[in-house]
């Protein structure tokens, strides 16, 4: 399991140091972890994966100039509004 990283200019240096297999490693393991955790109903650490990967995405398109499928990309946008859904029902 991935350490869940807020965004800042350390992350963002470190993150343009891994080669793009990593990177793309990382966004469907930030994806997958993030299933996880709205299963377990622990919206807002899934949510900090969800924009984690969405992060990741961006550095994918910006440095490496690869495009992530849309579907993927509108996935995980969904799935973090949901968990922001989900959390306000819960109040």
């Amino acid at each position: 399991m991935y350490v869940v990283f807020h965004v800042n200019i350390c992350n963002i240096l470190i993150l343009y140091l891994f080669a793009q297999s990593d990177l793309l490693n990382l966004m469907h393991d930030l994806k997958e972890e993030g299933n996880a955790l709205f299963k377990e109903e622990q919206y807002d650490i899934a949510w900090m994966h969800y924009r984690n990967a969405i992060f990741v995405v961006s550095i994918l398109g910006n440095r490496f100039y690869c495009v992530v499928e849309k579907e993927f990309t509108s996935t995980l946008f969904s799935n973090r509004a949901f968990c922001c859904l989900k959390k306000v029902s819960l109040i």
